[in-house]
């Protein structure tokens, strides 16, 4: 039997379900609902056909990814792109049939998805920065930053042309065609318009703020800079009218008018901002409640806007949104299909730092605040609030709930349908339900076994509780190194910690330095130099005086270079501890460790066995597994995301960090049969004046059954209303409530 959730929060607010796809040939990695990638987006474009769209994003460190969707469907399947580049991919643009990007070190890619891609070669050999490229009315033509311009042909041909030529040194960042004409635009009020592509007017704007991209729309150009919009009729001549104050607009996208609807232009920038406007002079905020990240790029495709940005974003809404409020209550009118969301309304996007399987639910913690949850059987994950105001380091599962440990002390306990409480760990206090340790150091780890918990943390912190995590005991360290990892396996606790420090205990109580055998130390790749990589807030602290809110604390991590094992895990008696530098170790009894070897330079952060063998996991997306835990290999993830948590489920594996990403992977090379895909899409009822959900699911014997539920942690029911039997599908259509959202539940057999 098996079961498929289906989830929706209403007005606009669509989750899409991916079935798993599983190919017996080739284990193939699968996303969640995080972003493919944690990295910065700057561009998108999109090819559209009679049925479909395709959209293209690119980015930083080589990035790129593709979508294909129907035009009926506001779902977003991303597939990775491996451009064999870590050069930042500045622009893309498409034609009917192919799509070109641009980016830094002279990289031009020509590509028709789901085809392969190729990179050209300039003829000059020069490979300038390209900065952006605009499809002509024959080819693309790319600029650089300095103005030199080069044309591709469809068949990839390149040659030079004419370059920008300015008495003032340019940097140029955008190129679009419209309307007979090429307008370039770059820093400090640069504007260069040319029909021919050989010669360029300067049409500088008064302002030395940069110049967004330009649009053309219903006749006229239009771009932002210095807080004001600028538009052309011509390209040639500019007027200014009041813009958005305050926001830094990167780019606008406009959408024709129709008979029941006027032309609307979108500017989005800065810290997730986004605002509509029919008529270029009142602009109207698009709200999010999501992480506002800063948008880079936006464009509109067959009744879908898309928009994307830092942190792997990208953000989808329909064409049609209705007339724009005033007071900017509209608070769901994107869909952000790297985080969807139900019965929540989070203001950020979660960074996983420990992901944990209890049998039903797969839960992730990380950033203040919020909760990755995601059933065990579904695709689709939500993001729930804990109340909880630091970061969490580790989450581990006993058996019976969670524990939950953080920064400064902190130890929750709680499953994901309550709020989770703090375990007060005060000095001096002598009561069963509070601690004898001091909160003030880190906990970066937690395990449990037969009944007693260990933590550890922060200067050799090693904490340990009997009584189900609410009386904790502080207990003397064999080092000052901060402990990492902690893990039981057959006879003794092990934890592992900076400076590759390896200690042990057969009771939990007593620790001991272990042989740490670092003869053979890995180090960070050469050469390079040891700077903050990251600064992140720690726990946010109450004014004692309850006057106002102390600003939070800015820890500064190191990813690389300190030597440490990060990760560590134990199966049927054998050890397995990794870390930086591709640090890898084991043991065979916990107790006597083998010499350190490196497999990559890149820092591992967790490692898991199996039946099936062992998974490691770490930066820059690397997945390595291993039927041993001593001979390895590293598969492919599709992500450059910073892997930090990684958890077993029934049949799948589940890695999970930064940028929200969320991958599975089948534990077992055997092919599982496909799960049922449950469709839905929001549908207007012209006759009753009222939003509809169309769900439809496959025909099966015996038949699918589906129920509903109006929230999370209610039982199923089933649905009022009986499915209409079509050929080789089922369709139900289900009035919606404005007020609420509703969990669904299709059982397959």
């Amino acid at each position: 039997m098996s079961a498929r959730h289906g989830y929706l929060g209403v007005i606009l607010l669509i989750v899409t379900l991916l079935g798993n796809e599983v190919n017996g040939a080739e284990l193939a990695w699968r996303h969640g609902y995080g972003a493919p990638t944690s990295l910065d987006f700057t561009a998108v474009a999109c090819r559209q056909g009679p049925s479909f769209r395709t959209w293209v994003a690119a980015g930083e460190r080589g990035s790129l990814i593709v979508s294909s969707n129907l035009l009926d469907v506001l779902e977003t399947r991303w597939h990775w792109v491996n451009t064999g580049t870590e050069e930042w991919l500045r622009d893309v643009a498409a034609s009917d049939s192919q799509f070109l990007a641009v980016g830094d070190g002279g990289v031009l890619l020509l590509g028709s998805p789901p085809g392969a891609w190729r990179r050209l070669v300039e003829p000059s050999g020069n490979n300038p920065g390209w900065t952006a490229v605009a499809r002509g009315i024959n080819g693309w033509v790319a600029v650089s930053h300095e103005g030199r311009l080069i044309s591709i042909s469809d068949q990839g041909l390149v040659a030079s042309l004419p370059s920008i030529r300015s008495e003032q040194e340019l940097f140029l960042t955008s190129l679009r065609y419209g309307g007979g004409y090429y307008v370039a635009t770059g820093i400090r009020g640069s504007l260069f318009v040319s029909s021919n592509l050989t010669d360029w007017i300067d049409s500088k704007l008064p302002t030395s703020e940069p110049v967004s991209r330009a649009r053309y729309g219903s006749g006229r150009w239009c771009v932002a800079a210095g807080g004001l919009i600028h538009t052309s009729s011509n390209g040639l001549s500019w007027s200014s009218r009041p813009g958005i104050k305050g926001t830094s607009i990167w780019d606008l996208a406009h959408r024709p008018a129709s008979p029941t609807n006027p032309s609307i232009w979108i500017g989005v920038g800065d810290s997730g901002s986004s605002y509509v406007t029919t008529n270029l002079n009142e602009w109207f905020p698009i709200r999010s409640d999501y992480l506002g990240p800063d948008l880079r790029a936006i464009e509109i495709c067959r009744e879908q806007w898309a928009t994307v940005g830092s942190r792997g974003t990208f953000w989808t809404a329909v064409a049609t949104p209705g007339n724009p409020d005033q007071n900017g209550t509209r608070t769901r009118w994107w869909l952000n299909t790297a985080s969807p969301l139900v019965n929540a309304t989070p203001s950020r996007l979660p960074e996983i730092q420990s992901l944990s399987y209890s049998g039903e639910v797969l839960l992730g913690m990380g950033t203040p605040l919020y909760q990755h949850i995601q059933y065990a059987t579904n695709n689709t994950a939500i993001i729930g609030s804990t109340g909880l105001p630091g970061w969490i380091n580790h989450l581990a599962w006993s058996g019976n709930y969670w524990l939950a440990v953080g920064d400064q002390g902190g130890i929750y306990l709680g499953p994901p349908s309550t709020a989770w409480r703090r375990i007060s760990t005060t000095l001096d206090q002598s009561s069963d339900n509070v601690s004898y340790v001091n909160s003030s150091q880190d906990l970066r780890s937690s395990h449990y076994h037969d009944g007693t918990w260990v933590s550890v943390g922060e200067g050799g912190a090693i904490r340990v509780s009997t009584n189900g995590g609410k009386a904790w005991l502080g207990l003397p360290s064999p080092t000052t190194e901060t402990l990492l990892a902690v893990r039981h396996g057959g006879d003794r606790w092990v934890a592992v910690g900076e400076n590759q420090v390896i200690v042990g205990s057969l009771n939990g109580f007593t620790w001991s330095l272990l042989d740490v055998g670092i003869a053979n130390r890995p180090h960070a790749q050469p050469g390079q130099t040891l700077l903050p990589t990251r600064w992140i807030p720690s726990s946010p602290c109450l004014d004692p005086m309850g006057t106002n809110d102390w600003n939070p604390i800015l820890r500064f991590t190191s990813e690389y270079g300190n030597g440490a094992l990060n990760g560590l895990d134990c199966y049927q008696g054998f050890w397995v501890a990794v870390g930086d530098g591709g640090a890898v170790t084991t043991s065979s009894d916990g107790q006597r460790w083998s010499p350190m070897s490196s497999l990559s330079r890149d820092s591992f952060l967790s490692v898991r066995g199996s039946p099936e063998g062992w998974l490691l996991s770490g930066e820059d997306g690397g997945v390595w597994t291993s039927p041993d835990g001593r001979s390895w290999t590293r598969t492919v993830a599709h992500t450059q995301s910073r892997l930090t948590s990684i958890d077993r489920m029934e049949e799948d594996w589940a890695v999970a960090g930064s940028g929200w990403t969320t991958l599975f992977r089948p534990r077992s090379e055997t092919p599982r049969p496909r799960l049922l895909t449950l469709e839905h899409r929001l549908q207007w009822n012209t006759t009753l004046l009222r939003n509809e959900l169309v769900l439809r699911w496959p025909v099966t014997t015996p038949p699918a059954s589906l129920q509903w539920t109006p929230a999370i942690g209610q039982p199923f029911r089933p649905l009022g209303e009986l499915p209409n039997r079509q050929v080789w599908r089922y369709e139900l259509r289900h009035a919606l409530s404005t007020q609420s959202s509703e969990l669904f539940l299709l059982t397959t057999p």
